[in-house]
């Protein structure tokens, strides 16, 4: 999953001539699955993984994960506190009820003007990100 999520953010930024090589990615999500906080069999670290390797730098949260249990468990910190026009990218790679409620606008507002949006989760209206996968 990750290859395939990070070619396609890959293939967005290059469109809007964004480059992946020291963007500001968030990740939105790290559990296994909505709205719990288990991290054993996650796919969203194939992800995460990808884009180190791509040399991003990353911004993962998920308000359903204990920061403690991601660092010991994947040796990253979560991010507790988001940044306004900050982000290159967003990734919404797991759907927890606070990325419902907070809603597309708020994470435009957290992405940079020239910013792409993927939703890997279906979470928004096709016209209100920039691809669903």
């Amino acid at each position: 999953m990750g290859k395939v999520v990070t070619a396609e953010v890959k293939r967005l930024a290059n469109q809007q001539r964004i480059q992946v090589v020291d963007a500001n990615v968030l990740v939105l999500g790290l559990a296994f699955k909505e709205n719990c906080s288990v991290l054993r069999t996650t796919t969203v670290l194939s992800i995460v993984r990808d884009l180190e390797a791509r040399d991003a730098h990353l911004a993962v949260s998920d308000p359903w994960v204990n920061p403690e249990d991601a660092a010991k468990e994947f040796g990253f910190p979560l991010t507790m506190e988001l940044r306004d026009r900050h982000y290159d990218a967003v990734i919404v790679a797991v759907a927890p009820t606070q990325s419902r409620e907070t809603g597309i606008d708020r994470i435009r507002q957290q992405s940079k003007r020239q910013s792409v949006i993927l939703d890997a989760k279906y979470l928004f209206r096709r016209s209100e990100a920039d691809r669903r996968l």
